[in-house]
């Protein structure tokens, strides 16, 4: 199980973002996992992601990729209650595949991933591409095999189509927009706490129908954001935030459990920055473009 909300507004230079995300991971405590890493390769990409050991892939729940004007995000999510395939590909490599993945176009991406659908477990497959003057998200769920275009506003998913949300994630939408408006003039280190705060609650959001259907023996477990299984030794393990604000300057910040004990749990918190372009300096080597373009016409 894991849940994700969504802030998005490209174009209103009043609010200091265009881009919150926040998400929950849970998973079991014992599962092996790296923790998330900033690494640049030598095409000039940045990434930060978390790594699943125990996955044959590799792979990661989140990650978020920098190059030159242009940000991606993935977000990978399993759908709950399907019948589970054996002999499939895992589902982790479909965050790292599409973040370092420059030469195909998003809508590219994501509808090489529906015509292979069939070869994954279910799952909701969130993608974001940022760049200078547009923001586009998708969202992609193979269970009822569905490509979506999420409007910009507040958003929540959970471990469901986005046609039957959970309770928790529709509540949980409406309660983190009131967290963000409640915070516009907060200092960072205070809204990130709160966003913090957000993900660590445990309040159940009861009766679910769609949670019952497809967790019919533990609804009342996975009905709070922050989930802990004790006798499963399941719950959740990371607390990630990603910030984007209209430099596209970017905070990506994980806490994880660095023990497998949810009753008296120890967590680590990194904070990732990548520094987007200048204002400024972005001005000037645009209006250099232009005259050069101009130059060229002109020989």
């Amino acid at each position: 199980m894991c849940i994700t909300f969504l802030y998005t507004n490209p174009s209103d230079k009043s609010y200091r973002y265009k881009l919150v995300l926040i998400n929950n991971r849970d998973e079991f405590y014992a599962r092996i996992t790296l923790k998330a890493e900033l690494k640049e390769s030598s095409k000039n990409l940045k990434t930060i992601h978390g790594t699943d050991i125990e996955a044959i892939e590799h792979g990661t729940w989140l990650g978020l990729s920098q190059k030159n004007d242009t940000i991606r995000i993935g977000n990978l999510l399993n759908v709950a209650g399907e019948t589970k395939k054996h002999n499939v590909k895992g589902r982790g490599g479909l965050v790292i595949e599409y973040i370092n993945n420059t030469n195909s176009t998003i809508e590219e991406y994501n509808e090489k991933l529906l015509n292979n659908h069939l070869e994954y477990n279910g799952f909701n497959f969130l993608s974001i591409e940022i760049k200078r003057k547009e923001m586009k998200i998708f969202n992609l769920c193979n269970v009822d095999q569905s490509f979506q275009k999420i409007p910009f506003g507040y958003f929540g998913i959970s471990n469901s189509p986005i046609n039957q949300p959970y309770q928790k994630a529709t509540i949980g939408t409406q309660k983190f927009k009131e967290l963000l408006q409640s915070h516009e003039n907060s200092e960072k280190s205070i809204f990130i706490d709160s966003l913090l705060n957000f993900l660590k609650c445990e309040e159940k959001h009861l009766p679910c129908q769609e949670l019952a259907r497809r967790r019919p023996d533990d609804a009342h477990i996975f009905s709070s954001i922050h989930v802990k299984h004790t006798f499963a030794q399941y719950g959740t393990r990371n607390r990630s935030i990603v910030l984007v604000d209209h430099h596209h300057n970017v905070d990506f910040i994980e806490e994880r459990m660095v023990n497998e004990n949810p009753e008296n749990p120890i967590w680590d918190r990194q904070v990732f920055k990548i520094a987007g372009r200048n204002p400024k300096v972005l001005e000037y080597l645009i209006s250099k473009a232009r005259i050069l373009n101009i130059l060229k016409a002109m020989l």
